[in-house]
């Protein structure tokens, strides 16, 4: 078996068994740039990376500057790979842990990347819910997959035939359906 296809098919597998809130699967770099570019993304933000995989978009944070750039991934493999990208390219302001994303402190997030599944946007809302009752506003943004049908995305957009979902999260009475 290929070195590349093990984290896939262990990723598939995960999920699959319920372990994971998404199969792994690389986000292309030009594609964690648009994100990243939609949620507008400043130099004082905090990013948080729910389901980092291999630190595409932890890296692509860090690269544009952001007080920190911070990934949370449950498989050990992934995270090591992120954390060498990270100090191969010698980002000070990035980090990867090898965390469960549904126990991700986003008190201090601004910006939250997803790039996970149906199912798996369904369980993180919970916490996303919980940190958007306190300031500052919080900005979600995720790629293919929407957060569930409560919230409504203020933008959306598309890059290479993969819809981005765009959510702002400051007054929760503007965002929920009634």
């Amino acid at each position: 078996m290929s070195e590349g296809l093990g984290p896939l098919l262990k990723g598939w597998a995960g999920f699959l068994l319920g372990r994971r809130l998404a199969p792994f699967h690389p986000t292309p770099t030009h594609i964690a740039r648009r994100m990243l570019r939609l949620a507008r993304v400043q130099a004082s933000d905090h990013v948080v990376d729910l389901g980092a995989g291999d630190g595409q978009l932890v890296v692509a944070a860090a690269q544009l500057g952001v007080r920190l750039a911070e990934g949370y991934e449950l498989d050990t493999h992934l995270a090591e790979v992120a954390a060498q990208r990270i100090q191969r390219l010698g980002l000070s302001n990035a980090r990867v842990l090898n965390e469960n994303a549904l126990q991700a402190d986003l008190s201090p997030a601004s910006v939250v990347c997803l790039y996970l599944s149906d199912s798996g946007n369904k369980q993180v809302l919970p916490i996303i819910l919980q940190r958007a009752q306190n300031p500052p506003p919080l900005r979600v943004v995720s790629l293919h997959f929407p957060l569930p049908p409560e919230v409504t995305p203020v933008q959306t957009d598309r890059v290479d035939g993969l819809e981005l979902f765009l959510y702002e999260f400051g007054a929760l009475s503007q965002i929920l359906r009634a």
